[in-house]
């Protein structure tokens, strides 16, 4: 037997397709081919994200995209390859997938968005989100389906793509200007001084080093509540992941200042009465 009649023998013979030994060196040969270019690309953009020429989430978003795409081409080749018309497959198939698909539309929608995500890069790796239920933290990876967010507690959340196009979500780190305004309520008793509330309220924010001095703190007289008069203080951050912490640090230091002006901070009360029968 010749070396070609060796690589033209069928080994695998069925009535949709036939693989030769030449076939499957082909089909080894596509596959070597596509994982050595998409490792190619991912050092690539790697080198450029280290050298700071590239964004890292862009980098990671077009690496991605490059990989399902260079995969997909190369299951095409392969099934060409071997000789399996895919277009029967389709149409035999489609009954089939049109119940399949009533069935897996969220997965098909999840999977839509992660094209998107990766296509229009707007979330990236190292954005720091705000997603649904006040979930707040820094995104370590993007799926073709869903993606990983890590919290300041350190846990992992794994967000559905569909998440960050159907639902309002905040990406901190997309705020070009970093500036941010955030805010904390104050409650006080009805015989407080309101104007030394006021003054306290601006003279802590004023004095905090993560407050910027150049949009000024201020304050606003919120309402009339059932059992307190509500305030509520206004400051700006350039850096808006740190402002649980200014929050906690103004908390503490109004709560100290008020102390010593004998401001009271009062908490909802209710008489029980007992009608003995």
């Amino acid at each position: 037997m010749t070396l070609k009649e060796i690589f033209e023998y069928n080994f695998i013979n069925t009535d949709h397709f036939t693989i030769s030994l030449l076939d499957l060196v082909l089909i080894l040969v596509v596959i070597l081919a596509t994982w050595t270019a998409t490792l190619f690309i991912r050092r690539y953009f790697y080198r450029k994200a280290r050298a700071g020429k590239t964004e890292q989430g862009t980098a990671t978003s077009i690496t991605q995209l490059f990989k399902y795409v260079c995969w997909f081409i190369a299951i095409i080749i392969c099934l060409h390859i071997a000789d399996v018309n895919v277009g029967i497959i389709i149409a035999s198939s489609a009954a089939v997938m049109v119940g399949v698909g009533f069935g897996l539309q969220q997965l098909f929608k999840d999977l839509i968005s992660g094209v998107f995500i990766l296509f229009e890069g707007n979330i990236h790796v190292g954005d720091l989100m705000e997603v649904q239920n006040g979930v707040v933290g820094r995104v370590i990876h993007i799926g073709i389906r869903t993606s990983e967010i890590i919290t300041g507690e350190n846990h992992t959340v794994i967000v559905p793509n569909s998440q960050f196009l159907s639902d309002a979500v905040i990406n901190w780190t997309n705020n070009k200007e970093q500036l941010t305004r955030s805010s904390i309520t104050i409650g006080v008793g009805y015989e407080s001084n309101i104007r030394l509330v006021e003054k306290i309220l601006l003279e802590v924010a004023t004095a905090h080093p993560s407050i910027n001095q150049y949009n000024k703190p201020f304050v606003r007289f919120q309402d009339f509540g059932d059992s307190a008069l509500i305030f509520e203080l206004f400051f700006f951050t350039d850096d808006s992941t740190i402002r649980d912490n200014v929050k906690s640090d103004l908390r503490f230091q109004i709560f100290d200042r008020f102390n010593e002006q004998g401001i009271s901070i009062p908490f909802p009360q209710r008489d029980v009465r007992i009608i003995k029968g």
